[in-house]
C-alpha cells in the first residue's frame, strides 16, 4: 500500500507533461507584424482575434526548415468560419513571394477535441518542406475578418512540465472566459483529481495497516530477544 501511495505522489507532482508555449500577442497599430521570433521550429501556439482586420505575424528563419501552420478554431457552431491562411517570403527589392495559401472549404476542417483543455476544434493545416532561410509573414483572415483561432506553429515538441501544463490550462480557460467548473472536463484536471483522492485513501486506510504490521512485527522480534 505504501508504494502505491509513493508511485501515485510521484506520477502527481513530479512526472512532465507535454505542453505548448502560448500567448496572445497583439499588434500595436492596424496590419502591423506581430514578431515570433526566430525559431519556426519549435512548436508554440498563438491566439487571436479578427476584429474587423486581417493579423499579421512575422518568423525569421536562420536555416533551412519545414513550415508547417496549423489552424484551430472553437467548435461552437455547425459549420466552422471561413478562415484562410496566406504565407508569403520577403525577396530582395522589398518585394514579397507566395510560399502557400490554405483556403480550406468547410469539408478540408477536421473535428478535433483537445482532453487536456477540454476544448472542441475545427482544424486545418499546411506544411511545406525545406524552405530557405528568410523572413516569412502568415497573415490569418477571413471574409469578413471576424472570429476566433489559434495558430499553431512548428514542427517539435516542447516538454514544459507539469506547472507549464498547468500555466498553459488556466491561460486557455481564462482567455475564452470559461468557468472554473470548465475546468473539470479536461482530462488533465480530472487526472489530478482521481490522484488526490487515491492519495487520500491510501493515506486514510494504508497507513492504519501499516502501523498494525509494524507493531506486530516490532512484539514478535521484542518476544525473540526476551
Amino acid at each position: 500500500m505504501l508504494r502505491v501511495t509513493l508511485v501515485l505522489f510521484f506520477l502527481l507532482v513530479a512526472t512532465p507533461v507535454w505542453a505548448l508555449e502560448f500567448s496572445a500577442p497583439t499588434p500595436t497599430r492596424t496590419y502591423e507584424p506581430i514578431s515570433l521570433g526566430n525559431d519556426p521550429i519549435t512548436m508554440r501556439e498563438y491566439y487571436g482575434e479578427l476584429t474587423g482586420d486581417p493579423l499579421l505575424y512575422e518568423v525569421v528563419a536562420l536555416q533551412n526548415f519545414t513550415l508547417r501552420t496549423v489552424l484551430d478554431q472553437p467548435r461552437e457552431v455547425v459549420e466552422p468560419l471561413p478562415l484562410r491562411l496566406l504565407v508569403v517570403r520577403e525577396i530582395p527589392g522589398g518585394r514579397v513571394e507566395v510560399v502557400t495559401r490554405l483556403e480550406p472549404t468547410v469539408a478540408d476542417w477536421q473535428a478535433y477535441k483537445e482532453h487536456a483543455l477540454g476544448l472542441a476544434w475545427w482544424r486545418a493545416l499546411v506544411e511545406v518542406p525545406d524552405l530557405a532561410p528568410g523572413t516569412y509573414r502568415i497573415e490569418v483572415s477571413s471574409a469578413y475578418n471576424v472570429g476566433s483561432y489559434r495558430l499553431t506553429l512548428g514542427t517539435t515538441d516542447v516538454q514544459s512540465g507539469y506547472v507549464g501544463a498547468w500555466q498553459r490550462l488556466w491561460f486557455v480557460q481564462s482567455y475564452y472566459e470559461r468557468s472554473v467548473f470548465a475546468l473539470l472536463t479536461t482530462s488533465f484536471v480530472l487526472w489530478q483529481l482521481v490522484a488526490v483522492i487515491v492519495l487520500a485513501l491510501c493515506w486514510r486506510y494504508g497507513l492504519p495497516w501499516w502501523r498494525r504490521r509494524f507493531s506486530s512485527s516490532l512484539a514478535k522480534l521484542l518476544a525473540s530477544v526476551r
